[in-house]
């Protein structure tokens, strides 16, 4: 009884992280689609490059009625972009600090397909866990 218990915690944490993961990818592809469908096109300049595990990101910088904005492009896998280069930018009317690089929110085709299938994976687990408590308390 008590590895069953053990089991199902197991299961639960792993369907809570999995929902909270499918939430976070949920918001980062809306955002995505606003800046798509919405987001002002502006020209910036690179300030830096970071160096990740899956690829980089561009750091820049850009204005918006005098006012000097910064951001971080989604991760990429290859970049020519260098310090001082100009890079396009696009960011949401109103809120300039919700930005990208434009090439980053071009195409956000796979974003929806990754989501259901974190959620669906999600629920997956959330059903396990359901029914073995039902079988636990049953017993």
């Amino acid at each position: 009884m008590r590895g069953q218990l053990a089991g199902l915690a197991a299961v639960g944490v792993i369907a809570v992280l999995l929902t909270i993961g499918a939430i976070l990818l949920l918001r980062r592809w809306r955002g995505t689609v606003l800046l798509r469908r919405e987001g002002i096109h502006v020209v910036g300049e690179c300030t830096g490059l970071r160096v990740l595990d899956g690829g980089v990101t561009v750091q820049f910088e850009f204005q918006v009625a005098g006012v000097t904005h910064s951001g971080e492009s989604g991760v990429l896998s290859v970049t020519d972009t260098v310090p001082g280069q100009d890079v396009h930018v696009v960011y949401a009317p109103g809120r300039p600090s919700h930005n990208d690089m434009a090439d980053c929110v071009s195409d956000t085709r796979s974003t929806p397909l990754e989501f259901i299938a974190l959620a669906l994976l999600a629920f997956f687990f959330d059903a396990v866990a359901v029914l073995g408590a039902a079988v636990v308390i049953m017993q």
